[in-house]
Protein backbone atom coordinates (compact mmCIF):
# COMPACT_ATOMS: atom_id res chain seq x y z
CA UNK A 1 0.00 0.00 0.00
CA UNK A 2 1.32 3.46 -0.91
CA UNK A 3 0.08 6.88 0.27
CA UNK A 4 -2.88 8.03 -1.79
CA UNK A 5 -1.63 11.63 -1.67
CA UNK A 6 1.79 13.27 -1.48
CA UNK A 7 1.05 15.14 1.73
CA UNK A 8 -0.56 13.47 4.73
CA UNK A 9 -1.27 16.01 7.44
CA UNK A 10 -2.05 15.34 11.07
CA UNK A 11 -3.52 17.35 13.91
CA UNK A 12 -0.97 15.68 16.21
CA UNK A 13 1.99 17.91 17.09
CA UNK A 14 4.21 14.89 17.66
CA UNK A 15 3.42 13.22 14.34
CA UNK A 16 3.74 16.46 12.36
CA UNK A 17 7.13 17.07 13.93
CA UNK A 18 8.11 13.50 13.09
CA UNK A 19 7.24 14.12 9.44
CA UNK A 20 9.35 17.29 9.48
CA UNK A 21 12.23 15.40 11.08
CA UNK A 22 12.15 12.62 8.48
CA UNK A 23 12.01 15.08 5.59
CA UNK A 24 14.95 17.04 7.03
CA UNK A 25 16.95 13.80 7.40
CA UNK A 26 16.30 12.87 3.77
CA UNK A 27 17.41 16.30 2.62
CA UNK A 28 20.58 16.34 4.72
CA UNK A 29 21.63 12.89 3.50
CA UNK A 30 20.86 13.83 -0.11
CA UNK A 31 23.09 16.90 0.22
CA UNK A 32 26.07 14.60 0.75
CA UNK A 33 25.57 13.22 -2.76
CA UNK A 34 24.33 16.38 -4.46
CA UNK A 35 25.29 19.71 -2.91
CA UNK A 36 22.75 21.53 -5.08
CA UNK A 37 19.68 19.44 -4.23
CA UNK A 38 16.70 21.49 -3.13
CA UNK A 39 14.60 20.71 -0.06
CA UNK A 40 11.55 20.77 -2.32
CA UNK A 41 12.99 18.34 -4.86
CA UNK A 42 10.93 15.23 -5.60
CA UNK A 43 13.87 13.10 -4.43
CA UNK A 44 13.24 14.57 -0.97
CA UNK A 45 9.49 15.02 -0.95
CA UNK A 46 8.72 11.56 -2.35
CA UNK A 47 11.62 9.53 -0.95
CA UNK A 48 10.73 6.00 0.18
CA UNK A 49 11.27 6.91 3.83
CA UNK A 50 8.92 9.89 3.43
CA UNK A 51 6.27 7.74 1.78
CA UNK A 52 6.62 5.22 4.58
CA UNK A 53 6.33 7.93 7.21
CA UNK A 54 3.20 9.31 5.58
CA UNK A 55 1.71 5.82 5.54
CA UNK A 56 2.45 5.57 9.24
CA UNK A 57 0.89 8.98 9.98
CA UNK A 58 -2.13 8.17 7.82
CA UNK A 59 -2.65 5.01 9.88
CA UNK A 60 -2.37 7.04 13.08
CA UNK A 61 -4.96 9.51 11.78
CA UNK A 62 -7.34 6.58 11.34
CA UNK A 63 -6.49 5.22 14.79
CA UNK A 64 -4.79 2.15 13.30
CA UNK A 65 -1.53 0.46 14.27
CA UNK A 66 0.49 -0.94 11.36
CA UNK A 67 0.81 -4.73 11.58
CA UNK A 68 4.16 -6.15 12.75
CA UNK A 69 6.56 -7.38 10.10
CA UNK A 70 6.90 -11.07 9.33
CA UNK A 71 10.54 -11.92 9.95
CA UNK A 72 10.54 -15.04 7.78
CA UNK A 73 9.38 -13.20 4.68
CA UNK A 74 11.89 -10.39 5.20
CA UNK A 75 14.93 -12.61 5.69
CA UNK A 76 14.68 -13.77 2.09
CA UNK A 77 15.05 -10.22 0.75
CA UNK A 78 18.09 -8.02 0.28
CA UNK A 79 18.54 -5.11 2.70
CA UNK A 80 18.54 -2.68 -0.26
CA UNK A 81 15.09 -3.96 -1.30
CA UNK A 82 13.81 -3.40 2.22
CA UNK A 83 15.18 0.16 2.18
CA UNK A 84 13.09 0.85 -0.94
CA UNK A 85 9.85 -0.68 0.33
CA UNK A 86 7.51 2.06 1.63
CA UNK A 87 5.28 -0.44 3.40
CA UNK A 88 8.16 -1.85 5.43
CA UNK A 89 9.47 1.64 6.17
CA UNK A 90 6.01 2.63 7.42
CA UNK A 91 6.30 0.04 10.19
CA UNK A 92 9.83 1.18 11.03
CA UNK A 93 8.63 4.78 11.12
CA UNK A 94 5.89 3.81 13.55
CA UNK A 95 8.20 1.83 15.84
CA UNK A 96 11.06 4.33 15.95
CA UNK A 97 8.60 7.18 16.47
CA UNK A 98 6.88 5.42 19.38
CA UNK A 99 10.21 4.66 21.01
CA UNK A 100 11.49 8.21 20.50
CA UNK A 101 8.27 9.73 21.88
CA UNK A 102 8.32 7.53 24.97
CA UNK A 103 11.97 8.31 25.69
CA UNK A 104 11.35 12.02 25.16
CA UNK A 105 8.51 11.97 27.67
CA UNK A 106 10.51 10.05 30.26
CA UNK A 107 13.87 11.79 30.02
CA UNK A 108 13.78 14.70 27.62
CA UNK A 109 17.13 16.32 28.52
CA UNK A 110 19.16 13.11 28.64
CA UNK A 111 17.83 11.79 25.34
CA UNK A 112 18.73 15.01 23.56
CA UNK A 113 22.39 14.63 24.56
CA UNK A 114 22.82 11.28 22.80
CA UNK A 115 24.90 10.85 19.66
CA UNK A 116 23.76 9.15 16.46
CA UNK A 117 25.71 6.00 17.38
CA UNK A 118 24.07 5.87 20.79
CA UNK A 119 20.60 6.31 19.31
CA UNK A 120 21.33 3.63 16.68
CA UNK A 121 21.78 1.14 19.50
CA UNK A 122 18.27 1.86 20.79
CA UNK A 123 16.61 -0.59 18.42
CA UNK A 124 12.89 -1.18 19.11
CA UNK A 125 12.22 -4.68 20.42
CA UNK A 126 9.78 -5.25 17.57
CA UNK A 127 12.60 -5.34 14.97
CA UNK A 128 15.51 -6.85 16.91
CA UNK A 129 17.30 -9.38 14.73
CA UNK A 130 15.76 -8.21 11.46
CA UNK A 131 18.24 -7.97 8.55
CA UNK A 132 17.98 -4.25 7.90
CA UNK A 133 20.90 -2.33 6.43
CA UNK A 134 23.08 -0.07 8.53
CA UNK A 135 21.70 2.81 6.42
CA UNK A 136 18.21 2.08 7.75
CA UNK A 137 19.30 2.23 11.38
CA UNK A 138 21.37 5.36 10.80
CA UNK A 139 18.54 7.03 8.93
CA UNK A 140 16.01 6.52 11.70
CA UNK A 141 18.56 7.46 14.35
CA UNK A 142 19.19 10.81 12.63
CA UNK A 143 15.43 11.30 12.28
CA UNK A 144 15.03 10.77 16.01
CA UNK A 145 17.66 13.43 16.74
CA UNK A 146 15.96 15.84 14.32
CA UNK A 147 12.66 15.03 16.00
CA UNK A 148 14.08 15.93 19.41
CA UNK A 149 15.23 19.27 17.99
CA UNK A 150 11.85 20.05 16.36
CA UNK A 151 9.74 18.75 19.22
CA UNK A 152 11.72 20.38 21.98
CA UNK A 153 8.88 22.62 23.10
CA UNK A 154 6.78 19.49 23.79
CA UNK A 155 3.56 21.23 22.83
CA UNK A 156 3.71 23.75 25.66
CA UNK A 157 2.48 27.24 24.79
CA UNK A 158 5.12 28.77 27.06
CA UNK A 159 7.71 27.82 24.43
CA UNK A 160 5.69 29.20 21.51
CA UNK A 161 6.62 32.59 20.17
CA UNK A 162 4.01 35.34 20.14
CA UNK A 163 4.64 39.08 19.89
CA UNK A 164 2.10 40.77 22.14
CA UNK A 165 1.46 44.48 21.55
CA UNK A 166 1.33 44.94 25.33
CA UNK A 167 4.70 43.27 25.91
CA UNK A 168 6.90 43.31 22.80
CA UNK A 169 5.01 46.38 21.57
CA UNK A 170 5.39 48.15 24.93
CA UNK A 171 1.67 48.97 25.13
CA UNK A 172 1.65 50.69 21.75
CA UNK A 173 -1.83 49.95 20.37
CA UNK A 174 -0.50 50.62 16.86
CA UNK A 175 2.14 47.90 17.15
CA UNK A 176 1.31 45.56 14.26
CA UNK A 177 -0.06 48.37 12.09
CA UNK A 178 1.81 48.17 8.78
CA UNK A 179 3.34 51.52 7.78
CA UNK A 180 3.07 50.66 4.09
CA UNK A 181 -0.23 51.79 2.53
CA UNK A 182 -1.98 50.09 -0.36
CA UNK A 183 -2.00 52.38 -3.40
CA UNK A 184 -5.15 53.42 -5.24
CA UNK A 185 -6.38 50.74 -7.65
CA UNK A 186 -4.38 48.14 -5.69
CA UNK A 187 -4.64 44.45 -6.49
CA UNK A 188 -4.28 42.12 -3.52
CA UNK A 189 -3.88 38.35 -3.87
CA UNK A 190 -4.96 36.02 -1.04
CA UNK A 191 -3.57 32.49 -0.79
CA UNK A 192 -4.00 29.89 1.91
CA UNK A 193 -2.23 26.74 3.11
CA UNK A 194 0.51 27.52 0.63
CA UNK A 195 3.60 26.19 2.41
CA UNK A 196 4.26 22.88 0.67
CA UNK A 197 7.06 23.80 -1.71
CA UNK A 198 5.58 21.58 -4.40
CA UNK A 199 6.34 22.61 -8.00
CA UNK A 200 2.76 23.40 -8.97
CA UNK A 201 2.39 25.78 -6.02
CA UNK A 202 5.64 27.51 -6.99
CA UNK A 203 4.48 27.80 -10.61
CA UNK A 204 1.19 29.29 -9.46
CA UNK A 205 3.08 32.03 -7.60
CA UNK A 206 5.08 32.78 -10.76
CA UNK A 207 1.81 33.02 -12.67
CA UNK A 208 0.31 35.32 -10.06
CA UNK A 209 3.27 37.66 -10.35
CA UNK A 210 3.28 37.77 -14.16
CA UNK A 211 -0.44 37.72 -15.01
CA UNK A 212 -2.09 39.40 -12.01
CA UNK A 213 0.78 41.80 -11.24
CA UNK A 214 -0.36 42.30 -7.63
CA UNK A 215 0.60 45.09 -5.26
CA UNK A 216 0.89 42.63 -2.38
CA UNK A 217 0.21 39.01 -1.45
CA UNK A 218 -1.45 37.82 1.75
CA UNK A 219 -0.97 34.27 3.04
CA UNK A 220 -3.52 33.10 5.62
CA UNK A 221 -1.24 30.38 6.96
CA UNK A 222 0.10 26.83 7.20
CA UNK A 223 3.59 25.64 6.36
CA UNK A 224 3.99 21.85 6.34
CA UNK A 225 4.62 19.63 8.08
CA UNK A 226 5.18 21.49 11.34
CA UNK A 227 6.49 24.89 10.26
CA UNK A 228 10.04 24.27 11.43
CA UNK A 229 12.68 26.90 10.78
CA UNK A 230 13.97 24.79 7.91
CA UNK A 231 10.50 24.42 6.35
CA UNK A 232 9.60 28.09 6.75
CA UNK A 233 12.85 29.02 5.06
CA UNK A 234 12.67 26.57 2.16
CA UNK A 235 8.92 26.51 1.53
CA UNK A 236 8.13 30.21 2.01
CA UNK A 237 11.21 32.46 2.19
CA UNK A 238 13.25 30.71 -0.51
CA UNK A 239 10.22 30.09 -2.73
CA UNK A 240 9.15 33.75 -2.73
CA UNK A 241 12.68 35.08 -3.16
CA UNK A 242 13.38 32.70 -6.04
CA UNK A 243 10.12 33.59 -7.78
CA UNK A 244 10.70 37.32 -7.25
CA UNK A 245 14.15 36.95 -8.78
CA UNK A 246 12.82 34.93 -11.71
CA UNK A 247 10.07 37.40 -12.63
CA UNK A 248 12.19 40.48 -11.87
CA UNK A 249 9.79 42.02 -9.39
CA UNK A 250 9.16 41.89 -5.64
CA UNK A 251 5.92 42.73 -3.80
CA UNK A 252 5.19 42.74 -0.06
CA UNK A 253 4.08 39.48 1.54
CA UNK A 254 1.94 39.67 4.67
CA UNK A 255 1.34 36.43 6.53
CA UNK A 256 -0.65 34.79 9.29
CA UNK A 257 0.45 31.61 11.04
CA UNK A 258 -1.75 28.54 10.92
CA UNK A 259 -1.79 25.69 13.39
CA UNK A 260 1.11 23.92 11.65
CA UNK A 261 3.61 26.75 12.15
CA UNK A 262 3.03 26.53 15.90
CA UNK A 263 3.58 22.77 16.01
CA UNK A 264 7.31 23.49 16.21
CA UNK A 265 6.90 26.60 18.36
CA UNK A 266 6.34 29.30 15.75
CA UNK A 267 9.98 30.42 15.61
CA UNK A 268 10.27 29.55 11.91
CA UNK A 269 7.35 31.85 11.12
CA UNK A 270 8.95 34.81 12.89
CA UNK A 271 12.47 34.15 11.68
CA UNK A 272 11.84 33.38 8.02
CA UNK A 273 8.24 34.04 6.91
CA UNK A 274 8.21 37.55 8.35
CA UNK A 275 11.64 38.16 6.82
CA UNK A 276 10.55 37.85 3.19
CA UNK A 277 10.04 41.58 2.65
CA UNK A 278 13.40 42.39 4.21
CA UNK A 279 15.29 39.76 2.22
CA UNK A 280 13.47 40.87 -0.96
CA UNK A 281 14.92 44.37 -0.52
CA UNK A 282 11.55 46.02 0.05
CA UNK A 283 11.21 49.20 2.17
CA UNK A 284 11.12 48.85 5.96
CA UNK A 285 7.57 50.23 5.86
CA UNK A 286 6.44 46.80 4.61
CA UNK A 287 7.89 44.88 7.56
CA UNK A 288 5.48 42.93 9.75
CA UNK A 289 6.25 42.77 13.49
CA UNK A 290 3.62 40.37 14.79
CA UNK A 291 1.60 37.30 13.84
CA UNK A 292 -1.39 39.61 13.33
CA UNK A 293 -1.43 42.80 11.28
CA UNK A 294 -3.43 45.75 10.02
CA UNK A 295 -2.86 46.85 6.42
CA UNK A 296 -4.64 49.98 5.20
CA UNK A 297 -5.20 51.78 1.90
CA UNK A 298 -3.83 55.23 1.18
CA UNK A 299 -7.32 56.70 1.01
CA UNK A 300 -8.27 55.19 4.41
CA UNK A 301 -11.34 53.54 2.92
CA UNK A 302 -10.22 49.91 3.36
CA UNK A 303 -8.19 47.90 5.82
CA UNK A 304 -7.15 44.26 6.05
CA UNK A 305 -7.20 42.96 9.60
CA UNK A 306 -5.32 39.70 10.01
CA UNK A 307 -5.64 37.67 13.21
CA UNK A 308 -3.59 34.86 14.76
CA UNK A 309 -5.86 31.86 15.33
CA UNK A 310 -2.94 29.42 15.24
CA UNK A 311 -1.44 30.23 18.64
CA UNK A 312 -4.34 28.84 20.66
CA UNK A 313 -5.12 25.95 18.30
CA UNK A 314 -2.67 23.68 20.18
CA UNK A 315 -1.74 21.47 21.94
CA UNK A 316 -3.02 18.34 20.30
CA UNK A 317 -4.31 15.71 20.45
CA UNK A 318 -7.29 17.45 21.98
CA UNK A 319 -11.06 17.58 21.51
CA UNK A 320 -12.05 19.51 18.38
CA UNK A 321 -12.61 23.09 19.43
CA UNK A 322 -12.54 26.39 17.57
CA UNK A 323 -9.46 28.35 18.70
CA UNK A 324 -9.67 31.61 20.63
CA UNK A 325 -7.56 34.73 20.17
CA UNK A 326 -5.31 36.11 22.88
CA UNK A 327 -7.29 38.56 25.03
CA UNK A 328 -4.87 41.37 24.24
CA UNK A 329 -5.25 40.66 20.54
CA UNK A 330 -9.05 40.88 20.79
CA UNK A 331 -8.62 44.34 22.30
CA UNK A 332 -6.21 45.25 19.49
CA UNK A 333 -8.62 44.19 16.73
CA UNK A 334 -11.57 45.97 18.30
CA UNK A 335 -9.52 49.15 18.48
CA UNK A 336 -8.84 48.92 14.74
CA UNK A 337 -12.49 48.25 13.97
CA UNK A 338 -13.81 51.06 16.16
CA UNK A 339 -11.37 53.74 15.09
CA UNK A 340 -11.10 53.16 11.36
CA UNK A 341 -13.58 55.15 9.25
CA UNK A 342 -13.65 52.73 6.32
CA UNK A 343 -14.52 49.08 5.71
CA UNK A 344 -12.62 46.06 7.03
CA UNK A 345 -11.71 42.76 5.38
CA UNK A 346 -11.02 40.19 8.09
CA UNK A 347 -8.41 37.45 7.64
CA UNK A 348 -7.74 34.33 9.69
CA UNK A 349 -6.28 30.89 9.22
CA UNK A 350 -9.11 29.04 10.95
CA UNK A 351 -12.69 29.18 9.79
CA UNK A 352 -15.49 31.26 11.22
CA UNK A 353 -17.78 28.48 10.01
CA UNK A 354 -17.72 25.38 7.84
CA UNK A 355 -20.00 22.97 6.02
CA UNK A 356 -17.41 20.20 5.79
CA UNK A 357 -15.19 20.30 8.89
CA UNK A 358 -16.30 19.88 12.48
CA UNK A 359 -15.17 22.97 14.40
CA UNK A 360 -16.48 22.01 17.86
CA UNK A 361 -17.27 18.55 19.15
CA UNK A 362 -20.60 18.25 20.95
CA UNK A 363 -18.78 17.60 24.23
CA UNK A 364 -17.40 21.15 24.10
CA UNK A 365 -20.85 22.67 24.16
CA UNK A 366 -20.25 24.90 21.14
CA UNK A 367 -21.87 25.04 17.72
CA UNK A 368 -20.48 22.13 15.65
CA UNK A 369 -19.81 24.19 12.51
CA UNK A 370 -19.29 27.68 13.94
CA UNK A 371 -16.35 29.10 15.89
CA UNK A 372 -18.35 30.68 18.69
CA UNK A 373 -15.29 32.52 20.02
CA UNK A 374 -14.50 34.29 16.75
CA UNK A 375 -18.18 34.97 16.15
CA UNK A 376 -18.51 36.55 19.59
CA UNK A 377 -15.51 38.82 19.06
CA UNK A 378 -16.61 40.26 15.73
CA UNK A 379 -20.37 39.83 15.23
CA UNK A 380 -21.13 43.35 16.45
CA UNK A 381 -18.88 44.74 13.69
CA UNK A 382 -20.30 42.75 10.77
CA UNK A 383 -21.92 45.92 9.40
CA UNK A 384 -18.37 47.19 8.77
CA UNK A 385 -17.02 43.89 7.40
CA UNK A 386 -17.91 43.17 3.75
CA UNK A 387 -15.87 39.94 3.73
CA UNK A 388 -13.89 37.52 5.86
CA UNK A 389 -11.33 35.24 4.20
CA UNK A 390 -9.82 32.15 5.83
CA UNK A 391 -8.01 28.88 5.09
CA UNK A 392 -7.38 25.64 7.03
CA UNK A 393 -9.63 23.49 4.83
CA UNK A 394 -8.03 22.68 1.49
CA UNK A 395 -10.75 23.81 -0.88
CA UNK A 396 -12.40 26.95 -2.24
CA UNK A 397 -15.52 27.85 -0.29
CA UNK A 398 -17.94 30.38 -1.81
CA UNK A 399 -20.59 30.38 0.90
CA UNK A 400 -24.08 31.79 0.91
CA UNK A 401 -24.01 35.57 1.46
CA UNK A 402 -25.38 36.47 4.88
CA UNK A 403 -24.49 33.15 6.53
CA UNK A 404 -24.41 33.85 10.27
CA UNK A 405 -25.23 37.47 9.34
CA UNK A 406 -21.78 37.95 7.75
CA UNK A 407 -21.89 39.57 4.32
CA UNK A 408 -19.39 37.16 2.76
CA UNK A 409 -17.42 34.33 4.32
CA UNK A 410 -14.85 32.85 1.93
CA UNK A 411 -12.50 29.88 2.22
CA UNK A 412 -9.28 30.06 0.21
CA UNK A 413 -7.30 27.11 1.55
CA UNK A 414 -6.34 25.29 -1.63
CA UNK A 415 -3.35 27.32 -2.82
CA UNK A 416 -0.63 24.76 -2.16
CA UNK A 417 -1.91 21.60 -0.50
CA UNK A 418 -2.82 18.70 -2.78
CA UNK A 419 -6.39 17.38 -2.44
CA UNK A 420 -7.82 14.65 -4.62
CA UNK A 421 -11.49 14.04 -5.30
CA UNK A 422 -11.61 11.01 -3.01
CA UNK A 423 -11.25 13.38 -0.05
CA UNK A 424 -14.61 14.99 -0.94
CA UNK A 425 -13.73 18.46 0.43
CA UNK A 426 -16.92 19.96 -1.06
CA UNK A 427 -19.29 17.51 0.58
CA UNK A 428 -21.64 18.96 3.17
CA UNK A 429 -20.96 17.29 6.48
CA UNK A 430 -24.58 16.95 7.55
CA UNK A 431 -28.04 18.00 6.47
CA UNK A 432 -28.38 19.75 9.83
CA UNK A 433 -25.61 22.18 8.96
CA UNK A 434 -27.23 25.62 8.70
CA UNK A 435 -24.45 27.16 6.62
CA UNK A 436 -24.74 26.37 2.92
CA UNK A 437 -22.64 26.86 -0.16
CA UNK A 438 -23.96 29.17 -2.82
CA UNK A 439 -26.16 27.32 -5.30
CA UNK A 440 -25.22 26.12 -7.79
CA UNK A 441 -22.09 24.97 -5.97
CA UNK A 442 -18.99 26.90 -7.06
CA UNK A 443 -15.78 24.92 -6.89
CA UNK A 444 -12.49 24.51 -8.69
CA UNK A 445 -12.05 22.04 -11.52
CA UNK A 446 -9.93 18.91 -11.45
CA UNK A 447 -6.78 17.70 -13.16
CA UNK A 448 -5.99 14.01 -13.79
CA UNK A 449 -2.56 13.14 -12.40
CA UNK A 450 -0.75 9.85 -12.11
CA UNK A 451 0.70 9.59 -8.62
CA UNK A 452 2.89 6.60 -7.75
CA UNK A 453 1.43 4.42 -10.51
CA UNK A 454 -2.16 5.29 -9.65
CA UNK A 455 -4.24 7.87 -11.49
CA UNK A 456 -6.49 10.25 -9.56
CA UNK A 457 -8.43 13.40 -10.30
CA UNK A 458 -7.01 16.22 -8.20
CA UNK A 459 -8.71 19.48 -7.32
CA UNK A 460 -6.92 22.51 -8.74
CA UNK A 461 -5.24 25.13 -6.58
CA UNK A 462 -7.00 28.47 -6.12
CA UNK A 463 -6.47 32.05 -5.01
CA UNK A 464 -8.54 35.21 -4.58
CA UNK A 465 -7.71 38.57 -6.20
CA UNK A 466 -9.23 41.77 -4.86
CA UNK A 467 -9.13 44.76 -7.21
CA UNK A 468 -9.73 48.15 -5.57
CA UNK A 469 -10.23 50.11 -8.83
CA UNK A 470 -13.83 50.63 -7.73
CA UNK A 471 -13.07 51.83 -4.23
CA UNK A 472 -16.73 51.72 -3.15
CA UNK A 473 -17.27 48.15 -4.34
CA UNK A 474 -13.96 46.33 -4.90
CA UNK A 475 -14.16 43.40 -7.28
CA UNK A 476 -13.10 39.93 -6.15
CA UNK A 477 -12.10 37.35 -8.72
CA UNK A 478 -11.16 33.75 -8.02
CA UNK A 479 -8.64 31.86 -10.11
CA UNK A 480 -7.71 28.21 -10.30
CA UNK A 481 -4.42 26.65 -11.33
CA UNK A 482 -3.74 23.07 -12.43
CA UNK A 483 -2.25 20.56 -10.02
CA UNK A 484 0.52 18.22 -11.10
CA UNK A 485 2.41 17.36 -7.88
CA UNK A 486 5.73 16.36 -9.48
CA UNK A 487 7.56 18.17 -12.27
CA UNK A 488 7.42 15.21 -14.67
CA UNK A 489 3.63 15.61 -14.85
CA UNK A 490 3.65 19.38 -15.43
CA UNK A 491 1.38 20.56 -18.25
CA UNK A 492 2.69 22.77 -21.04
CA UNK A 493 2.38 26.48 -20.19
CA UNK A 494 0.07 26.16 -17.14
CA UNK A 495 -1.85 29.31 -16.40
CA UNK A 496 -4.32 30.81 -13.95
CA UNK A 497 -7.90 30.43 -15.12
CA UNK A 498 -10.75 32.66 -13.98
CA UNK A 499 -13.72 31.02 -12.24
CA UNK A 500 -16.25 33.44 -13.74
CA UNK A 501 -19.31 32.39 -11.74
CA UNK A 502 -17.49 33.28 -8.51
CA UNK A 503 -16.71 36.93 -9.42
CA UNK A 504 -18.31 39.34 -6.93
CA UNK A 505 -18.13 42.80 -5.42
CA UNK A 506 -17.52 43.70 -1.78
CA UNK A 507 -20.44 45.76 -0.57
CA UNK A 508 -21.43 46.11 3.07
CA UNK A 509 -24.87 44.63 3.60
CA UNK A 510 -26.95 44.22 6.72
CA UNK A 511 -28.33 40.72 7.29
CA UNK A 512 -30.93 40.31 10.00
Amino acid sequence: MIPSKPFIRSSSIAHSNWQSAVQKTIHDLALKEDSLINYNDAKVKFHTMMLGTNLHVNAYNKDILIDPLDKASIEARLPKDLDNDANIQSFLSQEFFLQASNKLKNNCKEEKKKTIDQVKKQVPLSILGFPFSDFTYEFWAISIINYYINHGFCGSTKHQQYNDWKIEGKNDINYGLIDYKLPENAKVVIVGDYGTGLPDAVAMLENIMTTINPDCIIHVGDVYYSGTEHECKTEILDVFLNVFKKVGKSVPLFSLPGNHEYMSGGQGFYKHVLDVNNKAGLPATTYQDASYFCLRSEDEKWQFLGMDTGYNSLPTPMPTIGPKLQESEVTWHKDKLKNFPGNTILLSHHQLFSVNALINEKTNGGSPYLNDNLYGYFKHYFHKIPAWFWGHEHSLGIYQDGAHKLSKGRLVGSSGFEEFTGEAPYKRHTTDCNVRYKKPLIKVGTTPVKWLEKSHDWFNHACAVINFSNVNAPEVKYYEFPVWIHKDAAPVAPTLTLIPEATENLITESFK
